[in-house]
């Protein structure tokens, strides 16, 4: 867990850029070495109720584009982060973590999404998230769609669906 003071603005540090990462698109590098523990974004968030884009499968029988930009909160919502939240890459030996604010902040409000080093990273290293650490370990394959070491099952792909 990190700790971050309660007067604490939201940011993105000086010490990242967006760049091109050569067979991903867009991502985050460290323009100088980031310890780890430092935090290196703290976003306002968008929420919205989880059934949106569930329902929006139903209906037109595919994911809605913002699928792949959501996060997780609490209470069935899902968050769309601003700053640099949905440019940072997965990695499952990630470097960096997110948390949404309401599992570590007293004050609640306004709701924001923190990106902290939970490595140090090297000065022009990518710096990558894992974006669903409770489903073990995600590949992407070229056509974007996602599978494991073993075989996918019904069951997981529907709940990777929903969020």
């Amino acid at each position: 867990m990190f700790n971050v003071p309660p007067n604490e603005n939201f940011f993105i540090s000086d010490k990242v850029e967006i760049k091109e990462i050569e067979g991903k698109g867009l991502g985050i590098v460290a323009k100088e070495a980031i310890k780890k523990g430092t935090i290196i974004e703290s976003s306002h968030v968008l929420l919205f109720p989880n059934t949106i884009l569930k329902d929006f499968d139903q209906m037109y029988g595919y994911m809605h584009p913002l699928h792949s930009y959501v996060f997780t909160w609490d209470s069935g919502k899902c968050a769309v982060a601003f700053g640099f939240g949905s440019i940072y890459n997965h990695s499952n030996d990630n470097n960096a973590a997110w948390r949404p604010s309401y599992l570590f902040l007293k004050n609640k409000e306004p709701e924001r999404i923190h990106y902290v080093a939970v490595k140090d990273i090297q000065q022009g290293e990518e710096v990558c998230i894992h974006y669903a650490p409770s489903a073990g370990d995600l590949f992407f394959g070229e056509d974007g769609t996602f599978h494991r070491d073993g075989a996918v099952t019904d069951n997981e792909i529907s709940k990777f669906r929903r969020i």
